[in-house]
């Protein structure tokens, strides 16, 4: 039973990604998986638990790779890897993204969830930072509220640029991945010291 119902959620996952949350139905998610509608409803009696159940292995994801940082050792390399990491979650779940509203409108429990993941993922981010700052690779905030505000960019381009670059050609949107990792990377060039920009510039492959 248990190799069935991730059958269902893998083909879930994959319909919603290529059509969207609204467009597909239980019979759309049975008929590509070839089993009865009636087993479908045997270990998910409505799609929204079919989201709910893909939502809540992507906030475990999520939350494993936040919790897995261990901030007092952060390296560049280490938020490198937890925002690649990161991204690729969410580019595997993508439709969670672009059907945010739709989701989350109808489900109460994801929206709070989603917040909490959120702020935990600012929080992770802020003390990286602060260890930065501490060890002389970043310099310190010259304007109010400045690295908050670069957290909030982090965040913002985090979690959105799937929407910009929505396409169905899935090496297409791997590379954009990939691409957008360094475009949060280098967000935080011009904050850099010059004991920090060579180690950035080692991580990131770039010629010193």
């Amino acid at each position: 039973m248990k190799g069935t119902k991730q059958r269902i959620l893998r083909a879930a996952r994959l319909l919603f990604n290529q059509h969207g949350v609204a467009n597909v139905s239980q019979r759309s998610i049975s008929n590509h998986i070839a089993i009865s509608p009636g087993n479908l409803t045997y270990h998910f009696n409505k799609r929204e638990e079919i989201v709910t159940a893909l939502y809540e292995e992507l906030s475990n994801e999520l939350r494993s790779i936040l919790n897995g940082v261990i901030v007092s050792e952060a390296t560049f390399q280490d938020l490198f890897d937890m925002q690649k990491a990161i991204n690729k979650v969410l580019f595997d779940n993508r439709f969670f993204i672009i059907d945010f509203s739709h989701v989350t409108r109808s489900n109460e429990n994801i929206k709070k969830d989603y917040a909490e993941l959120v702020q935990t993922r600012i929080e992770v981010l802020k003390a990286i930072f602060d260890y930065y700052i501490a060890k002389g690779w970043l310099r310190k905030g010259e304007l109010p509220m400045e690295f908050d505000h670069l957290i909030t960019r982090f965040q913002l381009v985090s979690d959105y640029w799937l929407l910009s670059v929505d396409n169905k050609n899935e090496e297409f949107m791997l590379k954009h991945t990939r691409t957008f990792t360094e475009v949060l990377m280098q967000s935080i060039f011009p904050y850099l010291t010059d004991v920090g920009k060579p180690l950035f510039k080692k991580i990131m492959n770039y010629t010193l």
